[in-house]
């Protein structure tokens, strides 16, 4: 490979990078500050049918200036149970979505923020959350 050559496949990764692309097996690049998001889910026991409030808290991972703004999605496994946008609730952004539709048995819930122009996207520790028969 030409010393030309070699510079203009250097660029182009470079350039690639920069602007978002991945290659092929590789994990897209995150833009913005780190964030952590942590999911709660109340109350501690319900019935088939009872409503069930997921609650997600977003914060930046280090401390900083913009909060992050958005939305999370809650999922069921890889079924999506809806989307709530962040709020600020005593100095925390808050998501939360009321759900009834969780049948009986153990479900495996998650919180995935959106991330904004600012902070990336993340994703809460799985919650297993068992749901009685009425």
């Amino acid at each position: 490979m030409g010393r030309q050559t070699r510079r203009t496949a250097i660029a182009l990764f470079f350039a690639i990078a920069l602007i978002g692309g991945r290659l092929e097996g590789q994990a897209p690049a995150q833009i913005g500050e780190p964030t952590v998001t942590n999911l709660g889910i109340s109350p501690n026991q319900a019935a088939a049918g009872d409503t069930v409030t997921l609650k997600a808290k977003v914060a930046r991972a280090n401390p900083g200036p913009d909060a992050p703004s958005g939305t999370v999605e809650f999922f069921d496994l890889d079924v999506s149970l809806g989307t709530a946008n962040l709020s600020s609730s005593n100095s925390e952004q808050v998501a939360s979505l009321a759900v009834t539709t969780l049948s009986a048995g153990p479900h495996q819930i998650t919180a995935r923020y959106s991330g904004d122009n600012r902070c990336a996207g993340s994703q809460s520790q799985v919650v297993t959350y068992a749901v009685m028969g009425q």
